[in-house]
């Protein structure tokens, strides 16, 4: 006997799509999907400000200070409901490069900027529930961290 698989995931079909919500950089969707099997299912999802086009994605950086520590931000976050430690992230402006933006991130958060990067990642967050591409700098190793300083 032969089985031949098929996946109810081969075709999906979006029936409707929905802006719940679009204000203050957020927007988020609900699509009704059909799967190849006929069955049906709501998919909620984040995808950023305006048209999921216009959004330009966000930046994480992993820096360190010249003793080899690694720069945090202390920060809020509601969702959590408490205070974590986490990575200098943010927006992408439109126009901006994405090593811009982490530079940025960086200063803005945390009051330190550096001159150099080794290297860059990207991947979609939460590919479950967040549409937008998430790339990540971090500056030159250790040898090289003599750039990274502190702002007053």
């Amino acid at each position: 006997m032969v089985l031949v698989l098929r996946s109810k995931f081969e075709k999906v079909k979006i029936t409707e799509s929905r802006t719940l919500y679009n204000k203050h950089g957020r927007r988020v969707v609900v699509d009704t999907l059909e799967f190849a099997d006929g069955s049906r299912h709501e998919w909620v999802y984040f995808s950023g400000g305006g048209s999921p086009s216009a959004s330009a994605g966000a930046v994480a950086i992993a820096a360190f200070t010249k003793d080899d520590k690694m720069v945090l931000t202390r920060q809020y976050r509601h969702p959590l409901r408490k205070i974590i430690h986490d990575l200098p992230a943010g927006g992408i402006h439109i126009g901006e490069k994405p090593q811009q933006a982490a530079l940025r991130e960086l200063e803005e958060e945390t009051g330190y900027t550096t001159d150099s990067f080794s290297g860059s990642a990207g991947s979609t967050g939460i590919p479950a529930t967040w549409l937008e591409q998430l790339k990540y700098s971090s500056q030159k190793p250790s040898s090289e961290r003599e750039n990274l300083t502190q702002l007053k």
